[in-house]
């Protein structure tokens, strides 16, 4: 069965992921926070996606521990979507490509995406004008 395993922080990733899961023809979604599944996920001709925020260019603990108790079937697709602020994106996509290596498994795909800047300790929050917009 395809699916789409998410971790959102602060919400940017989650929406990517329900748009994500959405264009792909209403795959489930899945939240990393409620641990892997038990048995092997996946197989020939079936989607396993990962969306999930990057952290200066590493990988959420939240995923990392995901990842640990996963098992995905070798003729899986899959693929991961990074949401991000700034440039850190690609630095998430090699490590969560190491991981799965380390799984004997193939990234197929993996994207970053720029989102609004959320950091509120580095950036300030956007005028009340321009909230209420979005």
């Amino acid at each position: 069965m395809s699916v789409v395993y998410w971790f959102s922080g602060t919400g940017n990733s989650l929406y990517a992921a329900k748009y994500l899961a959405a264009e792909l023809g209403e795959i489930p979604l899945h939240p990393m926070s409620s641990g892997a599944p038990s048995g092997t996920v996946g197989g020939k001709g079936e989607k396993v996606g990962f969306v999930f925020p990057s952290y200066y260019g590493n990988l959420p603990r939240t995923l990392r521990v995901f990842l640990h108790g996963l098992n995905v079937h070798p003729d899986t697709y899959l693929f991961a979507v990074v949401t991000m602020g700034s440039g850190f994106g690609q630095g998430s996509i090699a490590a969560i490509e190491a991981a799965l290596k380390d799984k004997g498994l193939q990234l197929n795909y993996g994207r970053g995406v720029r989102m609004p800047a959320n950091y509120v300790i580095r950036y300030n929050p956007p005028p009340r004008t321009r909230r209420k917009k979005s």
